[in-house]
Formats: C-alpha cells, structure tokens, sequence
C-alpha cells in the first residue's frame, strides 16, 4: 500500500452491484509472462488506455482509462482473455501514520499468542 502524496486527487466510485470502491477511471493490469511489450501496448490502444504507473516488483501497471468506461464490464472483459489479470483500481480507507499512536491510546493493541500445538489459530488476549 502506497499513501497519496496531498496534490493527487482522484474521483472515486462505488459500484452499484456489490458496493466496491475504485477509482473511476483507472484499472490495474498484470501481464503475465507469456505476453509481449507489443502485444501489451496493442490492447492498451484498444481500451484508449495510458499506462500511468508501473511496479517492476510485480509487473503491474496503473492505466487510465477514458472517464465514460464501465470499469466492472471493462474488467471482466479483459479478465476473460489468457493475456492479462485485470481488477479496478480499488480504494480503501486508511489511517494516517500520524494518527496511529492517538489510535493506539484509544485501543490498545492486542497480544497475539499462538494456541494448539501445530495449529495455525490465534487467540486474542486482552492487555492488562
């Protein structure tokens, strides 16, 4: 997760089907090992799409698309060929760096113990 720096803005949207929130006119692609640069650059022309952000870490890229696109439609379209895995730009709510330790007095964070020899539940144990 990455914070925005205070000039970028962008407008956010819900999706009216199930309630998501994503950017409303960017997507996110990943390529996967098989599809060339040429072959990316064709579809990103045939969505009108500008790739704006790349992490090389995990070879995804930040597109923008045109402002009147259905990004759910636009999704499953892409989704539904071998080339790509495609998902909207998601957005969620976060707390700033600088507000955590005002959280932390309000709740305190909890221990977390592992129970079970061999098992992967955790138990919550309440600070005294």
């Amino acid at each position: 997760m990455r914070f925005l720096k205070p000039a970028e803005r962008f407008e956010v949207t819900t999706n009216s089907n199930n309630g998501d929130r994503y950017v409303r006119s960017e997507i996110l692609l990943q390529i996967n090992s098989t599809t060339s640069p040429a072959r990316f650059k064709q579809l990103l022309k045939q969505i009108n799409g500008i790739a704006i952000e790349e992490n090389r870490q995990l070879g995804i890229y930040r597109v923008q698309v045109p402002d009147n696109t259905d990004i759910p439609s636009l999704v499953a379209h892409l989704n539904s060929t071998t080339l790509i895995e495609a998902e909207p730009n998601f957005v969620y709510a976060s707390i700033p760096p600088s507000q955590l330790s005002h959280l932390h007095q309000m709740f305190p964070p909890r221990q977390l113990s592992n129970i079970g020899s061999g098992t992967r539940r955790w138990q919550f144990l309440t600070a005294a």
